[in-house]
């Protein structure tokens, strides 16, 4: 019966609804309504739908891998200020899953999503300083300032 009032209230446009319907499927390990959830969520510009939607893709759960596409939900919600979207972006850039290997940019991500002290950021942030040259730390320094600008800027315009 839940499930029944769940499905009308996201098809309601109740965002908190769909994202619990979402959670439902994925515990049920229904990935494939999981999926199709997460992508809606994903569609209507819901940062928490593209994050878990992007895993979804990744891992290829409920269909195929498709890591650009993984990338590019995982980017959207990082700048939307998901702080584990930020990390998923900064292992993948760090990869070159999805896009080309780009360790300045996987150094930029995992500082934004380090500011909160997430252990798998810190490890990863420091880790890969550890490879990285002092100029390359620098750029990805500047480059993880714009990005934290660029975020806050958006915020300030969503939020009333």
């Amino acid at each position: 019966m839940r499930l029944h009032w769940l499905t009308l209230s996201a098809k309601g446009g109740d965002l908190q609804a769909a994202r619990a319907l979402a959670g439902w499927y994925e515990k049920q390990g229904d990935e494939v309504h999981a999926r199709s959830a997460w992508q809606q969520l994903a569609a209507r510009g819901d940062a928490e739908g593209r994050y878990h939607y992007g895993d979804m893709l990744r891992l290829g759960l409920g269909g195929q891998h498709d890591y650009t596409q993984a990338f590019t939900q995982y980017r959207l919600s990082a700048m939307a200020g998901n702080r584990m979207a930020q990390y998923r972006a900064g292992m993948m850039s760090q990869d070159g899953l999805g896009l080309p290997r780009n360790r300045i940019q996987a150094y930029a991500w995992y500082s934004l999503a380090a500011t909160e002290n997430t252990k798998d950021a810190v490890d990863a942030l420091n880790a890969l300083e550890a490879l990285l040259r002092p100029d390359e730390i620098k750029a990805a320094q500047k480059l993880a300032r714009e990005w934290s600008l660029r975020i806050a800027q958006e915020q300030n315009e969503v939020t009333p």
